[in-house]
């Protein structure tokens, strides 16, 4: 690309689930662990972990949840974890299955740029077999994995997990430093689907010049022909391109006549099929809309589909990788830019 080009939304952060295939970690033993180490992303104070259960046998004891520092985490179970930046390491006694936000009655004083591990371990009980919990550990494949983001559990010994976390954690302003994933998307459809058109509906901070676009294929997927749309508000189609059919794993990039954007403004950009072969789009589905920003410009992108160039309808718990390829950002005349992992 030419070196003045930037790349603006969510497909520019290489960093999400590529499989649906979700993996669990049973906790029901008195060492059986999990935990994320990741870096924290800005300064602030952490108030929360969130916690994915998916089975309860029998009546499981409490467990302990926190934000630990990451040598300590590390020689679990030599010795219990220390609380990160003041924070308080919770008991919680799961109350059932389900996405659920266990608070820190103390939170954590974060610094931006501390390496740090959000983690779950057993309680003063130990669970057994019959008495646990399983929770869920990381989706399948994460694109252009993090090295600071990694999963470990703990069966016998310490294993690291490539994939995508489960974990999530939270500030106290409502942003995220890791998101509550629910499902990834690998979306397949053509000139037969219904819906027939997906893609992003956005908003930039800034206005800026558009010279093209971004987005994701799923892996091994056989990909017919389509029309890649730009839309303003009104549902004029300001630009199009012809995407090649092809089969493919990765980003797709494609180009178009220059043309100019304006601030905290609606537009769309999508895939339009031209045949009855399959094309393909990959993407995330969260837990509530916030979990968005953690992408780059998140807050601000979300998914929209519509059948047969009908009305739109956008999706606030879902994302497609897209991005915008600009040749020139005008500052100055909007709200700050957002980068991945800040609201």
């Amino acid at each position: 690309m030419p070196q003045d080009w930037v790349l603006y939304g969510p497909a520019s952060q290489e960093m999400f689930p590529t499989s649906r295939i979700l993996n669990t970690h049973a906790l029901n033993d008195a060492d059986n662990a999990l935990r994320v180490r990741f870096m924290l992303p800005k300064d602030g104070m952490v108030d929360a972990i969130g916690v994915r259960v998916t089975a309860v046998g029998g009546t499981p004891p409490q467990y302990r949840v926190g934000l630990v520092t990451e040598a300590s985490a590390e020689s679990w179970p030599g010795a219990q974890p220390s609380a990160y930046g003041g924070s308080s390491i919770q008991l919680w006694s799961p109350p059932g299955t389900g996405f659920f936000w266990v608070t820190l009655t103390t939170p954590a004083s974060a610094q931006a740029g501390d390496v740090v591990s959000a983690m779950i371990w057993p309680g003063p009980t130990a669970p057994d077999g019959t008495n646990n919990i399983t929770v869920a550990r990381s989706l399948n494949y994460a694109s252009q994995t993090q090295r600071l983001i990694l999963i470990r559990y703990y069966t016998t010994s310490w294993l690291s997990d490539a994939n995508f976390p489960m974990l999530a954690v939270r500030y106290s302003d409502g942003s995220v430093a890791l998101p509550a994933v629910s499902d990834g998307l690998q979306d397949s459809f053509n000139t037969g689907s219904t819906p027939d058109e997906r893609g992003c509906v956005f908003t930039l901070p800034f206005a800026a010049t558009c010279v093209g676009c971004r987005f994701y294929h799923p892996v091994s997927t056989a990909s017919g022909p389509s029309a890649v749309r730009l839309y303003d508000a009104a549902g004029t189609v300001l630009r199009e391109t012809a995407e090649i059919s092809s089969t493919r794993t990765g980003f797709s990039d494609v180009f178009w006549d220059a043309v100019s954007l304006s601030a905290n403004t609606t537009y769309r950009v999508t895939r339009l099929p031209q045949s009855t072969t399959n094309v393909s789009l990959m993407g995330v589905r969260v837990e509530d809309a916030v979990h968005r920003q953690w992408w780059p410009g998140g807050s601000r992108w979300k998914r929209t589909h519509r059948t047969d160039l009908g009305a739109w309808t956008d999706v606030d718990t879902e994302l497609y990788m897209f991005a915008l390829w600009l040749s020139d950002i005008q500052t100055g005349s909007a709200g700050p830019v957002e980068s991945g992992y800040l609201a």
